[in-house]
């Protein structure tokens, strides 16, 4: 079988001698050509793997405090309030969930917590 060589000096100086079938060396010739063409460029392979992976997450604090932002809490809202005002913006959420959620951002001072009619209410 026939046996082929390549020598390859990289840009940091490197050298490289592969050794092999002429289909295993041009496989690794091709690979090496890839990953310093992505170097070069300033990325590597798994930087971008890793940036397509990432999804972008918003907890629903977050989104109650969007919410306070655009002047949702002018007036006061009940939690069902808060949920049609998730809703719309595309969140789903029981009450329930947010019940605790925004009991903590009423202890953290983020909202104002009244009781209106035997209910609570929450404001800025």
């Amino acid at each position: 079988m026939a046996k082929a060589k390549a020598k390859i000096t990289l840009a940091n100086g490197t050298l490289v001698v592969v050794e092999g079938s002429p289909s295993e060396v041009a496989n690794t010739v091709n690979q090496l050509a890839f990953k310093s063409e992505m170097i070069s460029k300033g990325e590597h392979a798994t930087e971008r793997k890793r940036a397509k992976d990432k999804k972008i997450t918003t907890s629903p604090t977050d989104l109650i405090l969007s919410l306070a932002d655009g002047g949702f809490f002018k007036s006061s809202k009940d939690l069902a309030s808060i949920k049609e005002g998730l809703a719309e913006i595309g969140h789903i959420y029981p009450v329930q969930t947010l019940s605790s959620i925004v009991f903590k951002m009423v202890r953290r001072r983020y909202l104002r917590r009244v009781k209106q009619g035997g209910r609570w209410v929450y404001l800025i």
